[in-house]
């Protein structure tokens, strides 16, 4: 329209969704998620073309043709930046990416389905031996219903080695909510009495749960801090990308403007990465805020929030320990936060939770009967 660019607003809010959910899912995942609203059918290559012509940043992709054998094949020229409008933050979009890659390198979330409850996914231990327990969605089976269990894996394998029976997700999910009541109900008693941060430094618990339940609540000026860097540290990294590949074209004669420019830029990326690494250091994370067990249980009624509870976890490196006895009837759950060379541990909680109801405590209803687990 007179020579300019129009954003279609229900297209650039979708792309947006689209950037939004690769933050937490998996590829397929976030294509699969976005094709429930989106007005066009979106598959990985039309998500990969996005990526690679960096468009939704405003670049426009540059090529030059070259011709071998009668064949013409299309070279990367680069990219002339804020030709276009941005359709989402360049911060965004290279964190997307930056989740993307770690997923790939660590294989960290795996494949989720829409009935996957394991929150405590890669962050939960045997408490008796140390060792992973694994989820078990179809753990047992009784009356046409379907009851999630947790295994350890020593006991699988050895079962001499490991005295931990297998715990019922519900027995988990309840010791967790019993916790966090208790550290709630802990802030608000030191909080009331006015205990300052120093004396309660001298408590490694106190501290934490002074600070937040499960992490410290970063203020309004660090999160904003973070966003105007996160903003720099996009652009700097379109440059520096178009740069590398400009220089390509010189060949061996490159001019020295253009490699003092790129040094400049690289510069400018390490000092803007560690000046973001120090102030996410008291800010792991703004997906969420776990303040108490209510916000834990809302969030856990959906895939998207229990995707959200389980990045949270891993992002405050926390990490759990649980068991269960049949006999007796007893079930422990251990919640740690794990640093570079300790463990802190931040609560312990055991109780004898009923067979029937075990969530009865927190007004809710099995897990079968929340979500229909029928066979």
């Amino acid at each position: 329209m007179d020579g300019q660019f129009v954003i279609d607003d229900e297209e650039q809010k979708e792309i947006q969704t689209l950037f939004e959910y690769l933050l937490t899912y998996g590829i397929n995942t976030a294509i699969k998620k976005i094709n429930l609203i989106s007005k066009k059918p979106w598959n990985s290559g039309t998500l990969n073309k996005i990526i690679t012509n960096k468009t939704v940043v405003g670049c426009l992709a540059t090529h030059r043709v070259e011709y071998e054998d009668g064949k013409s094949r299309k070279i990367s020229t680069g990219y002339i930046e804020n030709y276009y409008p941005h359709l989402v933050s360049p911060a965004l979009f290279y964190q997307a990416l930056d989740k993307m890659k770690e997923r790939k390198s660590k294989n960290y979330n795996g494949r989720r389905t829409e009935q996957d409850f394991n929150i405590f996914k890669n962050q939960i231990f045997c408490l008796s031996c140390g060792d992973k327990i694994y989820y078990d969605h179809r753990g047992s089976r009784y009356k046409g219903k379907i009851y999630p269990h947790f295994k350890c894996n020593t006991k699988r394998i050895n079962p001499s080695k490991c005295n931990t029976d297998n715990i019922r997700f519900e027995y988990v999910f309840g010791l967790l909510l019993k916790s966090l009541e208790k550290l709630k109900i802990t802030t608000d008693v030191w909080k009331l009495l006015q205990i300052d941060e120093g004396e309660a430094g001298k408590n490694n618990l106190l501290n934490t749960q002074l600070g937040g339940l499960l992490r410290r609540s970063p203020s309004v000026d660090t999160n904003t801090l973070i966003k105007e860097k996160s903003a720099q540290l996009g652009q700097f990294r379109t440059t520096y990308e178009n740069l590398t590949i400009s220089i390509r074209a010189f060949g061996g004669k490159i001019p020295i403007p253009v490699m003092q420019q790129l040094s400049e830029t690289e510069t400018k990326i390490e000092e803007i990465t560690q000046e973001i690494a120090v102030l996410e250091a008291g800010n792991p994370t703004e997906a969420i805020e776990i303040d108490d067990y209510q916000t834990l249980v809302e969030l856990f009624m959906t895939e998207e929030g229990r995707a959200k509870i389980n990045a949270f976890f891993k992002e405050n490196s926390i990490i759990f320990y649980a068991e269960h006895h049949r006999q007796s009837s007893l079930s422990q759950l251990r919640i740690a936060r794990t640093n570079p060379d300790t463990e802190e541990e931040l609560i312990h909680s055991s109780a004898f939770l009923p067979k029937k109801q075990i969530l009865k405590a927190w007004n809710l209803t099995d897990l079968q009967d929340m979500f229909d687990l029928t066979i």
